[in-house]
């Protein structure tokens, strides 16, 4: 669903590409800016349209937004797809002084009120910055992906931390500037799951 060509040529009812239509020169010349920057905006995707962005270390121009994808040109001429749902909730930043999500609702038959129905794995307090980097394409082939991935030192291509806590099919990853991000397992399968490097 990323990265797969996109044919549609005109926008439905009440959608539009954008204002100005698709670039047909982008611009490579400005540093790359973190997807996770532009996702905040209120008005992305349409904010983001032009400028040099990193996606999980794809780094390329956004020439176009057709009805809900973007479409990214990589610097080697390559035109790749994102559902900008799917950025957003892949990239939004995590709240910092909260790792636990909302409490979920129980039934009211049991007494564990206290208690979500299913548990959480705990947040790694003391991350450990000194392991040798892992690169994620070498995880997420792995059976026990997510799971095995929790404490480990990860190299997303642009994006590197370790992984604090996993969170149903979530990982929260920590940079050692303190930036914490929340991934998304099975996308993260999509992005990095080529071969494993030898």
């Amino acid at each position: 669903m990323l990265t797969s060509p996109d044919s549609e040529t005109s926008p439905a009812a009440g959608t539009s590409p954008s204002a100005t239509g698709p670039i047909l020169v982008p611009n490579f010349d400005t540093p790359p800016r973190l997807i996770s920057e532009l996702v905040v905006d209120p008005s992305f995707p349409k904010s983001a349209l032009g400028l040099h962005v990193d996606i999980g270390g794809v780094t390329g121009v956004i020439t176009e937004i057709v009805k809900h994808s973007v479409k990214l040109r990589t610097p080697e001429g390559q035109l790749m797809s994102f559902n900008a749902f799917t950025l957003c909730k892949l990239y939004a930043p995590a709240p910092r002084s909260e790792p636990a999500p909302p409490p979920v609702e129980v039934p009211a038959a049991t007494g564990e009120d206290s208690e979500p129905e299913e548990a959480e794995q705990e947040f790694l307090a003391a991350p450990d910055f000194t392991q040798p980097l892992q690169p994620m394409s070498d995880l997420v082939q792995r059976a026990d992906f997510p799971q095995r991935a929790f404490g480990a030192h990860v190299d997303l291509g642009g994006h590197s931390g370790v992984v604090v806590q996993v969170v149903r099919q979530s990982l929260r990853i920590l940079s050692q500037e303190g930036d914490l991000r929340s991934y998304n397992a099975a996308v993260l399968r999509k992005l990095h799951g080529g071969p494993a490097p030898k």
